[in-house]
């Protein structure tokens, strides 16, 4: 389980950094700080419109 769990800890950080690159990419474009601010909005209204589930157990 520990090592599942530093394994997505990981995993977690790696993503982390990669949207930050990304991010940082796409505010060079002209509209691309205008996207990121859509994709804000469209992601805090899926998270109020979506109840949040537990995945069941793996094992």
């Amino acid at each position: 389980m520990t090592e599942a769990l530093q394994a997505a800890l990981e995993e977690n950080d790696r993503l982390h950094r990669e949207i930050h690159l990304l991010r940082a990419q796409l505010r060079r474009h002209p509209s691309g700080e205008l996207q990121i601010r859509q994709t804000r909005r469209q992601l805090a209204s899926l998270a109020h419109a979506t109840p949040c589930t537990t995945p069941p157990p793996v094992g």
